[in-house]
């Protein structure tokens, strides 16, 4: 999991015209390098990249795929360019939708989600995932259901039609968790959930502008609640707040089961490059229904149901060193490949 890349461009070009060619150069580098270490590494079933992937939605044409272009290469997707979600031989990439994507609710234009989904997939989609090979055909064991939901346009939105849709995708989704909710749930989504403002480093304050939401740390308490009682999730995944934080959730009447929703720091240098990595193993020890263990939103082990489920944070060397070095030309940006594999602190 890959939180909020926010890669720059012509903007930064225009402000800083030297020391931004330089900038932008490194940060692609060390992106990569990132990206690349832990999939080689960890060999993944899944890559995610949890949200603004660019520094904003509102680039244009040219510029916009230039960026795709950079990304591709950083991210190493233009190797599996067209990788089906269902794939054992390779990762599949599968992308959140966030504000600097799409935009929030009172900027999104039908302009921003068509090319958002013609480069990088639908902003709701839902799929299985079967942990079990010997699974008996009526059986549910083994099953795992996940799922990306738009979180732009769950709130209030300018355009009546963007939320209608991801409205309609979540309640169709609520009606099949009704019908199987022994089946394990993994939510991502880019905003998260509602909650107090001594919890994580963001503070809880949305914005409005003509009545549709301009800013947002967290989703509303209605929308949050909603996600929790109709889709009851084991675990909850998202991005936007670039420091990471860890949280658990339960509602009155499951107040026993825990929903832990894990906000992925940022992978941008700034943070260290933080990589999440989620895996899901049997439990054998099946007696307790659940138990967790954490030390902040860098490690997280949550046991329900008969599944362990971990998350940890895999962290890299600072990007200032080597921003610096590039910058007074010390070093060729040539020599940036070594230094930041010198750098990193461990895979």
């Amino acid at each position: 999991l890959y939180g909020d890349p926010q890669i720059e461009g012509d903007a930064k070009l225009r402000r800083e015209p030297i020391m931004g060619r330089y900038d932008l150069l490194v940060n692609d580098y060390y992106l990569r390098h990132v990206y690349m270490s832990t999939i080689a590494a960890f060999q993944p079933q899944y890559v995610v990249t949890m949200g603004d992937i660019f520094s904003s939605q509102g680039v244009r044409k040219a510029e916009y795929y230039k960026r795709i272009e950079r990304f591709n290469w950083i991210s190493g997707r233009n190797k599996t360019p067209h990788k089906p979600i269902h794939t054992h031989k390779a990762h599949a990439h599968l992308f959140l939708a966030g504000n600097h994507d799409i935009g929030y609710g009172a900027e999104t234009r039908p302009y921003h989600i068509n090319r958002y989904v013609n480069n990088f997939g639908p902003i709701n989609r839902e799929w299985m995932v079967d942990f079990d090979d010997n699974r008996a055909r009526e059986s549910v064991h083994g099953l795992h259901q996940f799922a990306i939901l738009n979180a732009m346009n769950l709130d209030f939105t300018q355009n009546a039609q963007f939320r209608n849709d991801t409205w309609s995708f979540l309640k169709r989704l609520a009606s099949e968790r009704a019908k199987h909710p022994a089946v394990p749930l993994v939510l991502l989504l880019h905003i998260p959930l509602s909650k107090p403002s001594d919890i994580c480093v963001a503070e809880p304050e949305t914005r409005y502008r003509n009545g549709s939401v301009h800013y947002q740390d967290y989703l509303s308490p209605v929308t949050s609640a909603y996600l929790l009682h109709c889709l009851a999730p084991t675990l909850i995944f998202n991005g936007h707040d670039h420091n990471g934080c860890l949280s658990a959730h339960s509602i009155p009447e499951h107040a026993i089961n825990l929903t832990v929703e894990v906000t992925v720091r940022s992978t941008m240098g700034e943070y260290g490059g933080a990589t999440g990595i989620f895996d899901i193993s049997t439990d054998s020890r099946s007696g307790l229904q659940h138990h967790m263990r954490a030390s902040d939103h860098g490690f997280v082990l949550h046991s329900k149901h008969g599944y362990i489920y971990r998350y940890r944070e895999v962290l890299f060397g600072h990007h200032l060193i080597i921003r610096v070095l590039a910058a007074v030309n010390v070093v060729s940006v040539f020599a940036v490949p070594a230094l930041l594999l010198m750098l990193s602190l461990y895979i």
